[in-house]
């Protein structure tokens, strides 16, 4: 495992407010964020250093150019949830937390006057339970009886809808990785190289 100390933030080649946000608090925390495309010369870094952000076209092509893995939760992860997670009535408010190694890196309410206390004591017991990525994000909706799961998605490309940038930084050294030698090698058979 490669020392997650120095590590390089790849951002789409035209900011936004939310990437500048996010970049800065990443250069504090972790090193190097770069606004680039895939073929920029810039990105001289050995892969298990580059952590993607961006929209999924942007992620997933630099993941397919630098053999990085990009942790995404399981598809059918809420439709196997038990029924307690997962809301089935309207919502007061809407929240959403990005969590990192099962706890909640940064957490928002960004419809609605709920708590966000109880938003990330939640959000901090369905990280602790339920094993979904190394990290990723939950939207949340706050029912008459407490708040539930409405979604449950990748961090590297998540909006941030209010959450401290640092926490996000934070999470996104841990949504993807370089990958092994052994994933190389069957991602290159798959694709014919």
């Amino acid at each position: 495992m490669p020392n997650n100390d120095f590590l390089v933030l790849l951002l789409p080649p035209s900011p936004t407010p939310e990437t500048e946000a996010i970049a800065a608090a990443w250069r504090i925390e972790s090193g190097i964020a770069l606004n680039v495309t895939s073929s920029d010369s810039r990105i001289d870094f050995e892969r298990h250093w580059l952590r993607p952000y961006g929209d999924d076209a942007f992620c997933r092509e630099l993941a397919a150019e630098f053999d990085i893995v990009l942790e995404t939760p399981p598809d059918d992860l809420l439709e196997n949830l038990e029924p307690h997670w997962i809301a089935a009535e309207g919502s007061e408010s809407t929240a959403r937390a990005f969590i990192a190694n099962g706890s909640v890196a940064a957490c928002s309410i960004h419809t609605g006057h709920g708590s966000i206390a109880s938003a990330m004591a939640f959000a901090d017991m369905f990280a602790g339970q339920v094993v979904a990525a190394p990290a990723f994000i939950i939207d949340l909706a706050q029912t008459e009886a407490s708040w539930k799961v409405t979604a449950c998605l990748p961090a590297w490309n998540a909006a941030l809808l209010g959450c401290d940038p640092a926490g996000v930084a934070h999470a996104l050294r841990y949504a993807s990785r370089g990958a092994t030698r052994h994933e190389i090698r069957a991602g290159r058979s798959r694709r014919g190289k």
